[in-house]
């Protein structure tokens, strides 16, 4: 089959090409007439997810972890200890890991119920880390559907360390890619599932 070249997906000055050839779908990033390496993918959302990323990766403004620790320390000089990062950012996600232990402790995550599974809901909504509404609304639905359990159970996996088991099992479920979760599998470990894993 001839390949066909699907729409172009904009972001900023960027732009995100795709063709398939109905089974396989081929993208890379195109900025200031230079492009990208190409990127293979089976599955048109998985790919579209890596070339957004990776569009984020080569904008002139991408400043990697470095950056990204010296632009934290520029409004919290204390870093994690800093009087205002606590009041402001750290104590609703304690409350958050709070609730989530009371809902549904890690032990009993492996295998919730589905009760214990939209029980959760409510976490989703207690923090900041799901930024769009739409978002935490697509994850309550989650959590209260069947495969509320199985990815809450993957979800606990990761948490507990085990992310080559719990990250497969989570992309499935969010259609996230699954070497990069996203925040629909990053809100249970953040919470506080396992306290080490964000705090």
């Amino acid at each position: 089959m001839p390949l066909k070249s699907l729409p172009d997906e904009t972001m900023g000055d960027a732009k995100l090409r795709i063709v398939t050839d109905g089974s396989l779908f081929r993208g890379f990033v195109l900025r200031g007439g230079r492009r990208g390496e190409v990127i293979e993918d089976s599955d048109f959302e998985h790919l579209r997810h890596r070339l957004r990323s990776e569009a984020g990766r080569l904008h002139p403004d991408y400043f990697g972890f470095d950056g990204a620790i010296a632009r934290f320390r520029s409004f919290n000089p204390r870093g994690f200890a800093d009087p205002e990062y606590i009041e402001r950012e750290r104590a609703y996600k304690v409350a958050a890991s709070e609730l989530l232990t009371s809902l549904l402790p890690l032990e009993e995550a492996s295998e919730p119920t589905s009760e214990q599974a939209a029980s959760l809901k409510k976490v989703v909504s207690s923090t900041n880390l799901l930024a769009h509404q739409h978002e935490q609304q697509h994850k309550r639905e989650m959590l209260g559907s069947s495969a509320g359990p199985e990815l809450v159970s993957a979800a606990a996996l990761i948490a507990a360390g085990s992310t080559n088991r719990g990250s497969p099992a989570c992309a499935q479920w969010s259609r996230e890619p699954a070497e990069f979760p996203g925040p629909s599998l990053l809100i249970f470990p953040s919470c506080g599932l396992h306290k080490r894993t964000c705090f």
